[in-house]
């Protein structure tokens, strides 16, 4: 049978398990197809194939694996992989400012795979692929100087934690007619249900560390990218706006482009560090 030996780490995660989906949806060519996770994951079935351990044996017959894991695990695993031959696909963040590693959308960006030395591709942040794909062609045609962003996010950006904590304060709220009064879980360390928690990832002075990789990649990805880049990655929801601005004109329109506002109709900021998330 013709086609790629195909592995996925952190295969019974959610991510991992949509990329499993994705590659069988659209009939991806793989001769083989392996998963990989934790030793606590072995031996489970995840449709016809069965999940294995992740370890330095387990690349070696492998031609492109796709990782979906935490940091650290993807900075003690990934290379591995590539040292046994493999093209690793990382959406992690261990990998992502490497300079001798291309951070990639191929929408945005797909001639920095001709450069990939250590066989490591990294995929950017979530937040910044959503805010990359329509920046690009802009910043060509116009040369972006500023931008201005703000992120709603879902729990499953958590993981599957995000999700299970999520389901069992909505279950009680529901019994109760009541918003829970705390965690119902260890994803949050507010409760979730109902609620819109400004911060995403760890605080950093004032700053969320969303919001230094959002800067950080945009400026990777698009080269030359804005200097300035003000990202408000403040919460777990669904929905995204932007506004930027342009160093010259797109044919002859304005050069300012609107700038990104709440549905309440306030202007996109950061929050402060101390804020009650309930309000």
């Amino acid at each position: 049978m013709t086609g790629y030996r195909v592995g996925i780490v952190g295969a019974t995660g959610v991510v991992g398990r949509e990329a499993l989906r994705v590659l069988q949806e659209r009939t991806f060519p793989a001769s083989t197809l392996k998963l990989f996770a934790s030793s606590r994951s072995v031996g489970k079935r995840i449709g016809a194939h069965v999940v294995e351990e992740a370890s330095r044996a387990a690349f070696h017959d492998l031609e492109l694996v796709i990782f979906d894991t935490p940091d650290e695990v993807a900075r003690e695993l990934v290379p591995l992989a590539a040292a046994a031959g493999a093209t690793v696909i990382d959406n992690s963040a261990a990998f992502r400012m490497e300079p001798d590693v291309p951070l990639v959308i191929p929408e945005v960006n797909a001639e920095a795979l001709r450069h990939a030395p250590r066989r490591i591709i990294a995929n950017p942040n979530c937040t910044t692929a959503t805010i990359a794909v329509p920046l690009a062609p802009l910043h060509k045609a116009a040369g972006l100087r500023r931008l201005i962003a703000c992120s709603y996010q879902s729990v499953s950006g958590a993981g599957q934690r995000g999700v299970d904590q999520l389901w069992a304060e909505l279950q009680e709220a529901g019994a109760s007619r009541r918003t829970p009064d705390r965690p119902r879980g260890s994803a949050f360390a507010e409760p979730i249900a109902l609620n819109v928690i400004p911060a995403v990832g760890s605080m950093r002075g004032a700053v969320s560390s969303e919001e230094t990789k959002v800067a950080a990649e945009l400026r990777k990805m698009l080269c030359r990218g804005p200097r300035r880049v003000r990202a408000a990655a403040g919460c777990r929801a669904g929905a995204e706006a932007t506004g930027s601005r342009a160093r010259r004109g797109t044919g002859g329109r304005s050069r300012r482009g609107a700038r990104s506002h709440h549905a309440g109709g306030g202007r996109t900021r950061s929050l402060p560090r101390r804020q009650n998330p309930r309000r």
